[in-house]
């Protein structure tokens, strides 16, 4: 972890020191040189703003030994200290002695003596940072950071949250949450003032997928979807939706997820499946109808067959039966799909409409999924009703090895019934 944070105390300076557009305007009005050092000056700041560093510092210390221009001497400093150039240790001294008074080289300084694992020393400079600049967000920054590197938790937690309160910025905000979460585990803490910086100031995809991961180490689905949602509204990506969406499901939030479908309707398949499983069939039988009148695909009349009939409930009248047959009519055969065939022909078995018919398509349903328990009673079921007995428990048989499938009340009622049929046809 020290690797980690000594180099984000690197990056810290480099930040907070190299604002190359303030120094250009700045310095160029300070600048005190031979008229014939003008355009070298012009030049380096030129390569700056281009971002040859390289260049930049080369002519920096160019200048700074032909003139002794200290302001030329902290540019090649703050270059030297990002270049790791050989000539940093000669600008250190040049600065330890000329420029002790200016932060910003004093941020360099602490930055120097961190990369040769001087912490102590850092720390010495910091501090007189602080006291120099107590309203700098940043120097209380890098004071936190150092006290991670000397295991001095609730010191850093203290500098972070100073930094914090002075500037709540992004990088402050990440640096404070990573402290809470992952060296103090605080996780409440954490998320608290995640989310209030992104109700404050908006959701960033990085501080977002922080507090989504915040959420996800607690466990908090809900609020994990509310985060996707805001990550989609700002960035789009059905993606964000998705896994929002899977998050919910993959919780059995069945609500949360009806709601997320409903606002953002990126699934109206899904939605319509999840309204079937929160009984809700009216609803999905208009989003099923919806489906079909758009992509005339066969399937949807058979879903909507279905859901007309879970809607009435245990004694559908017949008026409404033959609806939900002349609905299984246009679509079953075309569907080629064993569930739907199982279906129609279970309900022509059980409401004796037509049992012949209805064997017939349960078996077509076996032809298709032979291996699901549910059609195989359907076919035994059916032969049943046609008053085949011995076929009925023969096919019944088969799936009685299953106790859980054999438990449920449905192949109870046809195991007792078939047994009877098949002793009275002794």
């Amino acid at each position: 972890m020290k690797a980690t944070w000594l180099l984000l105390v690197v990056m810290l300076f480099f930040g907070a020191c190299a604002k190359t557009t303030a120094t250009m305007s700045n310095n160029l009005a300070q600048v005190n040189v031979e008229n014939s050092d003008d355009l070298a000056y012009l030049e380096a700041f030129d390569a700056l703003n281009r971002g040859d560093e390289e260049v930049a510092f080369e002519k920096f210390f160019a200048l700074y030994k032909k003139t002794g221009s200290l302001i030329c001497a902290k540019e090649a400093l703050k270059l030297a200290f990002v270049l790791r150039n050989d000539k940093l240790d000669l600008l250190v001294q040049v600065a330890r002695k000329q420029m002790s008074k200016d932060s910003d080289v004093l941020r360099i300084l602490a930055g120097y003596e961190l990369q040769n694992l001087k912490i102590a020393n850092a720390k010495k400079i910091i501090k007189k940072l602080v006291a120099m600049e107590p309203n700098s967000a940043v120097n209380y920054s890098i004071l936190g950071t150092i006290y991670v590197l000397e295991d001095s938790k609730d010191l850093a937690l203290f500098a972070f949250k100073k930094a914090y309160s002075l500037e709540p910025s992004e990088i402050n905000l990440l640096k404070l949450v990573d402290m809470l979460a992952n060296v103090l585990n605080k996780q409440k803490e954490a998320i608290s003032f995640a989310s209030d910086w992104v109700s404050k100031y908006g959701c960033t995809k990085q501080t977002c997928l922080v507090l989504l991961g915040l959420y996800a180490a607690d466990e908090d689905s809900t609020n994990m979807a509310a985060v996707y949602s805001m990550l989609y509204d700002s960035f789009g990506g059905e993606n964000f939706l998705r896994d929002g969406l899977s998050v919910l499901l993959f919780k059995r939030d069945f609500a949360g997820a009806r709601a997320l479908l409903e606002k953002y309707r990126f699934d109206d398949g899904v939605l319509m499946e999840l309204y079937s499983q929160l009984g809700l069939f009216e609803n999905a039988y208009k989003l099923a109808s919806e489906l079909y009148e758009n992509s005339k695909e066969p399937s949807y009349l058979a879903r909507m067959a279905i859901y007309k009939y879970e809607n009435a409930g245990s004694k559908p009248s017949k008026e409404l039966l033959a609806q939900v047959v002349e609905l299984f009519e246009r679509s079953v055969y075309e569907s080629k799909d064993a569930i739907f065939y199982n279906y129609y022909g279970y309900l022509l078995i059980n409401h004796d409409i037509d049992a012949k018919k209805g064997l017939e398509l349960a078996l077509k349903a076996h032809e298709l999924d032979p291996a699901a328990l549910f059609i195989i009673d359907s076919v035994a079921w059916g032969y049943y009703k046609l008053g085949e007995c011995k076929s009925a428990k023969e096919w019944l048989e088969r799936v009685l090895t299953d106790k859980e499938f054999a438990s449920s009340d449905e192949v109870k009622e046809h195991l007792d019934a078939i047994n009877k049929c098949v002793m009275e046809q002794k």
